[in-house]
């Protein structure tokens, strides 16, 4: 991100020395048409309508207000369930959060092939990312972003960085302090305005084709490195 690179001068890296190469998307995998519902069916789920976290469960990420939020809301009715499908040091601990809770609105899955989670993104209503209020993360941008929004999702974003002001510059979702009550409260909104969901998704995949597509990073980065390196 552009935040890492503005780390690495303010480090005293020569500004010729560093090329950027962001996270991306391939956007013919991750692409609204793209989609198959018998990989929910394969992987026991079939609860919508649903929101989805896609990827791994870390402390990074901080997810707790997400599973607190389901919480809030689980009575309420006309409420997405929750599928939390993804691996990582926190899932196992986030389950049982969940089993203790009582939450049957939040199902945890285990991690599945790109292309079948390409397959399954159109199905939801909304996409999650958490990331937890440190200052690593005020620099940079979860890789599970660019996937959904490719799959013209909208996204629900909760925590500061790069990737919230993607989505706010994008008005493709929202973006959210990092805590239970306002990520219960946009939930609640998105669940609620199908008209806000159309037009999210559309700016969402809108924003990430082509501009953060891996073919146009790819490009571009080798450009750099060829006039950087004398073989333009």
């Amino acid at each position: 991100t552009d935040g890492v690179e503005s780390r690495l001068r303010d480090k005293g890296v020569d500004t010729a020395r560093i090329v950027m190469l962001p996270n991306g998307v391939d956007t013919a995998m991750f692409h609204p048409d793209n989609s198959d519902l018998t990989v929910l069916r394969r992987i026991g789920f079939e609860s919508t309508p649903f929101i989805i976290y896609a990827g791994t469960m870390g402390l990074a990420h901080g997810i707790d207000p997400l599973i607190e939020a389901m919480h809030i809301l689980k009575d309420r009715p006309g409420m997405p369930t929750l599928l939390m499908l993804g691996n990582g040091s926190e899932r196992e601990r986030l389950r049982l959060v969940a089993d203790r809770l009582g939450l049957t609105n939040v199902a945890f899955v285990d991690p599945i092939p790109v292309e079948e989670l390409a397959e399954l993104l159109p199905y939801a209503i909304a996409g999650v990312v958490t990331v937890a209020p440190i200052e690593l993360n005020l620099s940079s941008r979860a890789a599970k972003l660019f996937p959904l929004m490719a799959a013209g999702l909208p996204v629900l974003h909760a925590g500061p960085g790069h990737g919230a002001e993607a989505v706010e510059a994008a008005d493709a979702g929202l973006a959210v302090d990092n805590n239970a009550r306002s990520i219960a409260a946009a939930i609640e909104t998105i669940a609620s305005q199908p008209e806000s969901r159309d037009r999210w998704g559309r700016n969402a995949r809108k924003a990430v084709d082509p501009t953060w597509s891996w073919e146009t990073l790819v490009s571009r980065w080798l450009d750099d490195v060829r006039t950087l390196t004398g073989h333009a």
